[in-house]
């Protein structure tokens, strides 16, 4: 029995048996070779869309005239992930809006929040944030992050750079 296993692959090594396939006649063909590369893989994660920078309220061009003004820093975690700060000038009297949440992803350019008050969407265009409660969050519900009745409701322009460190809520910033 040990002879003919041994037997048998010394007939297929020696007989040129090779991973070609035969035709219907028994005549050996080449296996089809890809004719095109194959492409590579694009990952998931592409900085197409990464928002991981600052935005800031309209009033934030006139700061120095003593405007309020609010501050949103986004850091990018992964793919799906992401974190909000929200901070108002503090330089002239006590922070209006002060929020930390994490978001994460629900369509291109889309965050979302899940919060006590209820849920918060982050919008991402090519230059701005929009921060809006989801339908059926309470109207008052984005008016929990700030005093004196304002909201972090709102769109936000990106700006190149850090927010003003001399008037930030420093609150909590890591």
């Amino acid at each position: 029995m040990k002879y003919n296993t041994l037997t048998a692959i010394a007939f297929m090594l020696f007989s040129g048996a090779s991973c070609n396939s035969l035709d219907s006649s028994g005549v050996q063909q080449p296996l089809p070779q890809p004719s095109d590369p194959i492409p590579a893989v694009v990952a998931e994660d592409s900085n197409a869309h990464r928002p991981d920078d600052n935005y800031v309220s309209q009033d934030y061009a006139a700061r120095n005239k003593g405007y309020d003004w609010v501050g949103v820093t986004v850091h990018y975690l992964g793919p799906k992930e992401i974190e909000i700060r929200i901070r108002s000038r503090a330089d002239k009297k006590k922070a209006t809006c002060t929020m930390d949440a994490k978001a994460v992803k629900t369509a291109e350019g889309i965050y979302k929040t899940a919060l006590q008050t209820g849920a918060v969407v982050y919008t991402f265009q090519s230059n701005t944030i929009t921060i809006s409660a989801e339908a059926g969050t309470p109207d008052g519900a984005l008016q929990f992050y700030c005093s004196g009745g304002a909201s972090i409701a709102g769109t936000y322009t990106k700006i190149d750079g850090a927010l003003d460190p001399k008037q930030i809520d420093q609150t909590l910033i890591k």
